[in-house]
């Protein structure tokens, strides 16, 4: 600023008065722009040269023209506008440095921006690395979860395992009235035939069997829902259910292809210690039955209840061995597709009107060849046919085999 008045004083007419002026402002604000370029200079503030320059230009000719005007130098033109030549340079320097300042604030913004971007950029490695390390995490968790829920599934029936998981069925204390088909077997003197055998072997076999059961039972969709000892319970209609007539008819299906099981895991070599055969006794209900979650809060246990369940017992505790013992209910379900032998009544305690038993002893189901195939099993023997399947060899093998038989029998 007072080199500014300095310099409007320099352009008025020529006299001591003006010179003395801009002489005395000049000397006056010299040290303060002295101070303020050195302070400058030392921070390293690249503009400050350019003032420091333009500073001593506009010095340098306010001193030629006070020495002129104190007629200490002669006049000439650089005396005479030596003032209006500095601060031509004190404008030209000025505008350079301000031209470097703003290459500085451009050049400190690309800075800033660059320093932004590498912090995003580490922000978003860091982000990245976090969640990479976090889906790792979930996938293992997955793992386990999956690993978890695949051993807890071997403790459910699949029927039941899937609508838990699924969501359809909520795990709560709750049971409902439903129409359904119970099957009970056993394998008879189980106990008797096991006594003399290690412990190891006796859960081996029992293992092997159950499994071979099972996976029939899984076939044809049923709920498997206890293994006692031996004796196992399966029921069909409940969590899924194909119908009721449906669902009677693949029980009776599965009943008799675990019969027709058994007859090939005697010639096993793990059966071939016992003393007897397997003989397996099956009992088969179709009725209403309490059907849902029973227990407590901490542990529930999905199952069916009902007079309906303890007939599906009773029957397969009065069937023979090798027998597939069913109710009115189950035959009035099946009759059209399979054939049935009325075996009489029986009294069951809780029922107060007695119940009309079959046997199912010979089964003909259409098959995808449309050929009959036939099934019948009694007391010592088991015949399975399956005329559709048969080859010309086989047949001429089944009929030599079937004419030895019979001589045999007729001794």
């Amino acid at each position: 600023v007072g080199f500014g008045v300095a310099s409007l004083l320099s352009f008025q007419a020529n006299n001591t008065v003006s010179i003395l002026t801009s002489t005395l402002l000049a000397t006056i604000f010299a040290p303060l722009v002295l101070i303020t370029s050195l302070v400058c200079l030392r921070d390293n503030y690249r503009p400050a040269y350019y003032f420091s320059i333009a500073w001593f230009m506009l010095l340098c000719g306010t001193a030629l023209l006070a020495l002129k005007s104190l007629g200490v130098l002669p006049s000439n033109l650089i005396t005479e506008h030596g003032q209006q030549v500095g601060s031509l340079f004190e404008i030209l320097l000025l505008s350079v440095a301000l031209a470097d300042q703003v290459n500085i604030m451009k050049h400190e913004k690309e800075l800033a921006q660059a320093e932004t971007l590498r912090v995003q950029h580490e922000a978003n490695l860091e982000l990245e690395n976090k969640v990479s390390q976090r889906t790792r995490e979930l996938q293992e968790t997955n793992t386990d979860l999956e690993n978890l829920s695949d051993k807890l599934a071997k403790y459910l029936s699949p029927q039941v395992y899937r609508s838990i998981f699924s969501g359809k069925t909520d795990v709560k204390l709750q049971s409902y009235r439903k129409k359904l088909t119970v099957f009970f077997s056993d394998i008879k003197s189980f106990t008797e035939m096991t006594d003399s055998m290690e412990p190891e072997a006796v859960t081996s076999l029992l293992n092997y069997y159950l499994m071979e059961m099972s996976l029939i039972a899984l076939k044809y969709g049923g709920t498997i829902d206890k293994f006692i000892g031996d004796a196992i319970m399966i029921f069909f209609g409940d969590p899924e259910s194909e119908g009721e007539k449906e669902d009677a008819v693949s029980c009776v299906k599965m009943a008799i292809e675990m019969r027709e099981a058994m007859s090939r895991l005697q010639k096993e070599e793990q059966f071939a210690v016992l003393a007897k055969p397997f003989q397996v006794r099956m009992g088969i209900n179709s009725g209403y039955c309490t059907v849902g979650n029973f227990g407590s809060e901490s542990r529930l246990d999905y199952t069916i209840i009902g007079g309906q369940v303890n007939l599906a017992s009773r029957l397969e505790s009065l069937a023979e061995p090798n027998q597939i013992l069913i109710s009115h209910n189950t035959y009035n379900l099946v009759k059209d597709d399979i054939s049935c032998e009325e075996k009489g009544e029986i009294q069951v305690r809780g029922i107060a009107h007695p119940i009309l038993t079959y046997q199912v002893a010979e089964c003909r189901m259409k098959e995808e060849s449309g050929e009959e195939a036939v099934m019948e099993t009694g007391e010592g023997y088991a015949i399975s046919l399956d005329y559709g399947r048969m080859t010309e060899e086989s047949k001429r093998t089944v009929a030599r085999t079937l004419q030895e038989a019979l001589n045999r029998i007729r001794g």
